[in-house]
């Protein structure tokens, strides 16, 4: 015994793209918005810590960095932004303060390099 069909019949209508299909759940469209997490900055403060720990700055941008990650994986994404802002503070100033001393360094060893080369052989001589 084969099944009965009965006619279906069916629509047709010219396409309208601004008129959403009666199938559609959601009658306009629908934006995404697709949100950044915040950054934690850790590798900057990794870099800082090992480069230019000038008064413990990397160090305390590392926590802060570490307190990020973890509240971004926590979900609390007003905490990572926090925690990130002021680990991204720190590694500013720590990149200022270890670039100063830098320069500071190299225009004392420049201004005056016959006293410096002296002081250094007095205290090589003092170890030898």
């Amino acid at each position: 015994m084969q099944p009965v069909s009965s006619p279906v019949a069916l629509r047709v209508a010219p396409h309208d793209p601004y008129r959403p299909t009666p199938a559609s759940p959601y009658p306009y469209p629908v934006a995404c918005v697709v949100v950044q997490p915040p950054q934690d900055f850790v590798i900057w403060s990794m870099f800082s810590l090992t480069f230019m720990n000038h008064f413990c700055l990397g160090f305390a941008a590392l926590i802060f960095s570490i307190k990020s990650r973890d509240c971004k994986v926590m979900g609390d994404n007003e905490g990572a932004a926090m925690h990130g802002r002021k680990a991204k503070y720190l590694n500013i100033l720590a990149l200022i303060v270890g670039i100063t001393f830098f320069v500071s360094m190299v225009a004392v060893i420049a201004s005056d390099p016959p006293p410096f080369h002296r002081a250094v052989k007095a205290i090589l001589q003092r170890y030898q």
